[in-house]
Parts: structure tokens; C-alpha cells; sequence
């Protein structure tokens, strides 16, 4: 890689990172709020920064850095557009980072979110034509997340008119959201998480069989689909919603065992050759990944499902599960394996250690929590001080990462 553009990717990287650091923080202030009253904190604005600092300024922004470097041509990365437009978007992600805390949804952070979504439109523009798909499968999995991700934003523009009406608690202001939600999480970066891992494969000389992951494919894209409709249960618990969740966690199931079949013997060629770190993000990501799915099999049965949604731990439980666990693993594992994150030094190593000892132990502590509060048993002795506790430890992982990041070798990127 020409060294104009190994600084702009390193740039990038390290802004992402510090993005991902600051809505940890945001999150960690959010556990402290139950412990001790901030008067200067409103939780649910501040929840809605933390929400979208991670969504847009850590996950987008990552996603945006790896498919310019492992999707876009050399002779095409040269072009000054992706960096500004990075650098652009990064400026929405800022002002959405001061706007949400200040004011919740308002003037100011619906225009930075709507200037963020036009961003990622013209994104888009940009590479839509350079990423192959015919005969290509990272190519066809990556074009069909940036669809998912296009799709999503049809649930933010619905929240215009929404609040115009003065409809803001209602079931479509909801509606809307987890519309984005849903197929921002599992359309947009699952999709693309699976477009970078089989591209990664395929660097490692990995042969896919064509009809094993067309079937594959075709049961992922159908549960995506069906899956939204747990989304819409809350408020809407009608039969034919369960039924259409309950069939799409069970052609997820499907898609699980048919990518287990699929790439088992990929990746463990691919393991072969990796390193440690590698091994360990990734690891954490496709476990996260395979009880993500084993969690939505279970709200098959309608009970289960109105509890999933109803107790506040499961759901922040699963969210961190597959942002956190899932997504933000693999990248830091993909960060690794292209040598664009070291991990070889003291301070690398406990900021990986300390990060994954939070994510973990805040896992550990919500399900337990969440199962207490389902047996009705109240909560855990000092659960508030307990979590936050525990949630210390990603801001401070994140931020030693972040430091150890800017020694890396600025000669060894591995494409």
C-alpha cells in the first residue's frame, strides 16, 4: 500500500477508535446515573448519543475503512472524495455526539443524523460500481449489506413526519426505529461483517462451495426479513407475528447449521496461518454470532419472545452481544490480521484483556440479572455498582488499545 495511503487509513482508523472510546464512556456514565445522581446527564439523551456514536461513528465508520481498503481498487482508493467524505461524515458524528446528550431527537441532531444518512448515500455512489458480485461472493454479500443499509434508513426518514405529528410516543415512532435498528444490525453489519470474512478467506486461497453458500445466502436474506416482525410484537402481539418470527429464527437456525457446514473447513485453514489475536477476536465474534442466533431460537415461543423485549436486561444483553461480541470483535480481529492494530506489546495486551474481561463480565451480569428479574426474584445485592464496575473496564480496554495503535509498523499492512 502507497504510504499517502496507509497514513489516511491509519487516520481513520484511530478516529473510529477514539469514536468507539467515547460511547463507551457515554455508557459507563449511563451506569453511574443508577448509582448516584448527575444532575447535568438527561439518561435517555444521553442514551440516544452513546446509541448513535457507537452505530455511526464506531461501526459505519469501521465498515467504511475496510471496504476501501479490501473492496476498492489501489488506482480508485487514490481519489481525494473518500477522504473528504470520511472526514465529513466523521464531522456529522461530532455534532450528533454533542446534540444527542444536549437535546435528544431535536432540530439540531435530526439534521447531523440526516446529513449523516446523505453521507451514506453518496458513499454508496462511490463504490457501488467497483464491488463485483457476479461469480463474486464477499462481492454479492457486501452488496447486498449496503442494500440493508439503505433499507434501514427508510425507518429514520419515517421520524420526520412522525414528530411533525406530534406522534413521538406512539407505536409508529417506535416502529420506525426498530425498523433502522433491525436492519442496521442484522442486514447492514452482519451481512457485511460475513462480505469481509469472506473475503479474508479467499486471501487465504479458502475454496467456497457455490451451492452450499447460494443456499446459505438465500436463508440469511429470508430471515432477516421475517425476523422483523419481533420487532413489531411489543406492539402489535398479534399470532401472525409470532408465527412469521418464529419461522424466521427458524431459517436463521437453518442458515447457522448450513454456515457451519459451508466454512468450518475454511476458517480452519484460515486459523492455521492467523495469529493469536486473530484467533481470539475472532473466537469472541462467531460465538457471539452462533449464541445471537441460539438467543432468537429461543423466542420461537411467543412467551419467551414478549419476555425478551419486556426485560430491559435481555435487551441491552443482546444488543452488546451482537454489537460488541459479534461485530466489534471481528473488526478488532480484522484490524489484527492486517496488521493495522499491535497487540504485541504490555499496553496492547491488557487493553485486549481488560476489554474483553468487560464485555464479558457485563454479558455475564445482565443475563443473570435479566433471569432473576424473569423468576421474579428481585435483583442482584449491589447489581447497579457491580455492573458499573464491570463496565469500567471497556472505556479503559478501548483507550489503551487506542494508545498501543499508534505504534504500530506504519511499512506492515497485510492486504
Amino acid at each position: 500500500m502507497p504510504e499517502s495511503q496507509h497514513k489516511q487509513l491509519k487516520s481513520w482508523i484511530a478516529i473510529t477508535l477514539v469514536n468507539f472510546a467515547i460511547a463507551a464512556i457515554m455508557g459507563l456514565l449511563l451506569r453511574l446515573a443508577f448509582i448516584i445522581e448527575v444532575d447535568w446527564i438527561d439518561f435517555k439523551n444521553m442514551r440516544h448519543g452513546h446509541s448513535h456514536v457507537a452505530l455511526l461513528g464506531w461501526l459505519y465508520l469501521a465498515f467504511y475503512s475496510l471496504i476501501w481498503l479490501l473492496f476498492i481498487p489501489e488506482e480508485e482508493r487514490n481519489k481525494r472524495k473518500y477522504s473528504i467524505l470520511f472526514w465529513f461524515t466523521q464531522s456529522t458524528v461530532v455534532g450528533m455526539m454533542i446534540s444527542f446528550p444536549v437535546q435528544g431527537y431535536g432540530a439540531f441532531s435530526i439534521i447531523f443524523s440526516t446529513l449523516h444518512i446523505l453521507a451514506s448515500y453518496v458513499f454508496v455512489i462511490f463504490i457501488w460500481r467497483h464491488i463485483p458480485y457476479k461469480s463474486n461472493l464477499s462481492g454479492l454479500l457486501m452488496r447486498t449489506a449496503i442494500v440493508w443499509m439503505l433499507l434501514s434508513t427508510l425507518g429514520v426518514w419515517d421520524l420526520g413526519p412522525v414528530m411533525m405529528l406530534h406522534l413521538k410516543n406512539s407505536i409508529l415512532y417506535h416502529m420506525s426505529i426498530q425498523f433502522f435498528l433491525h436492519f442496521q444490525f442484522n442486514g447492514w453489519f452482519t451481512f457485511g461483517a460475513l462480505a469481509i470474512l469472506f473475503k479474508l478467506l479467499s486471501t487465504h486461497s479458502v475454496e467456497i462451495h457455490a451451492g452450499r453458500f447460494r443456499l446459505f445466502y438465500f436463508l440469511m436474506v429470508i430471515s432477516c426479513i421475517l425476523t422483523f416482525a419481533l420487532a413489531v410484537t411489543w406492539s402489535s402481539p398479534e399470532d401472525t407475528l409470532f408465527f412469521l418470527n418464529g419461522a424466521g429464527v427458524l431459517i436463521q437456525l437453518t442458515a447457522l447449521l448450513a454456515g457451519a457446514v459451508l466454512l468450518y473447513q475454511g476458517l480452519k485453514k484460515m486459523y492455521r496461518s492467523s495469529a493469536f489475536g486473530v484467533k481470539v477476536f475472532f473466537s469472541i465474534a462467531l460465538i457471539s454470532f452462533v449464541l445471537k442466533i441460539l438467543v432468537q431460537a429461543c423466542v420461537v415461543i411467543p412467551q419467551i419472545a414478549v419476555i425478551s423485549y419486556t426485560v430491559r436486561q435481555f435487551v441491552v444483553g443482546f444488543i452488546h452481544l451482537t454489537m460488541l461480541g459479534s461485530i466489534s470483535c471481528f473488526i478488532i480481529g480484522v484490524l489484527i490480521e492486517k496488521q493495522l492494530m499491535n497487540i504485541s506489546s504490555l499496553t496492547g495486551r491488557a487493553g485486549i484483556r481488560i476489554f474483553i474481561s468487560g464485555f464479558f463480565l457485563t454479558e455475564i451480569i445482565l443475563f443473570i440479572q435479566g433471569n432473576m428479574l424473569w423468576a421474579e426474584m428481585g435483583f442482584l445485592p449491589f447489581y447497579y455498582e457491580i455492573i458499573f464496575i464491570a463496565s469500567i473496564f471497556l472505556p479503559l480496554g478501548l483507550l489503551l488499545m487506542l494508545a498501543e495503535y499508534f505504534k504500530v509498523d506504519q511499512h506492515h499492512i497485510n492486504i
